[in-house]
């Protein structure tokens, strides 16, 4: 999916329905956003993702605007939004026609 992030930079998105975590990589994140967190991340076949830390991050997708908290990492090269933040967000997935819809703030 793709999401306009700080209103800055337009990405693919990918929702994982697996992830702990929601992720953004962190050439995407000016260092002054990013906080201390103790969150460690592995993947399913058990390798260590590196956490640099954690951060809000606004995202647009179509005229719906909300926030993920993220963790930040420099070794993922896409977003990754974990389900939780749909259902936290009252939306709905529509995985064929590539769309989400629901109750998130419209801008």
């Amino acid at each position: 999916m793709n999401v306009v992030v700080n209103n800055y930079r337009e990405l693919k998105a990918a929702i994982d329905s697996c992830s702990s975590f929601s992720i953004v990589p962190e050439q995407l994140i000016s260092k002054r956003l990013i906080k201390p967190t103790t969150h460690e991340l592995v993947t399913v076949n058990q390798t260590s993702i590196r956490i640099v830390g954690q951060t809000k991050v606004q995202c647009r997708v179509d005229d719906y605007g909300f926030e993920v908290v993220c963790l930040v990492s420099p070794q993922v090269k896409e977003m990754v939004l974990r389900i939780p933040f749909l259902t936290d967000l009252q939306v709905q997935l529509n995985v064929s026609e590539g769309r989400i819809t629901g109750a998130l703030v419209s801008r």
